[in-house]
């Protein structure tokens, strides 16, 4: 299954990711429709933390935002 986008998250500024950005956009870059997404504030847990950001995401990939 490939899964296009990527999600970051930010919490206070600072990424709770332990890929750099740096990183992030290099495979961005090799995976073919693939975007990042970045949900400030949610840290690790973005699904728990920001719920209608992350279902947002999910549901543009899916189709059914």
């Amino acid at each position: 299954m490939s899964w296009p986008s990527t999600c970051r998250d930010e919490c206070g500024g600072w990424s709770s990711s332990h890929v750099t950005l740096e990183s992030l956009e290099r495979m961005r870059g090799l995976i073919p429709d693939c975007r990042l997404v970045t949900v400030e504030g949610a840290g690790h847990r973005v699904h728990s933390v920001r719920p209608e950001e992350f279902a947002a995401v999910v549901g543009e990939f899916l189709g059914t935002a």
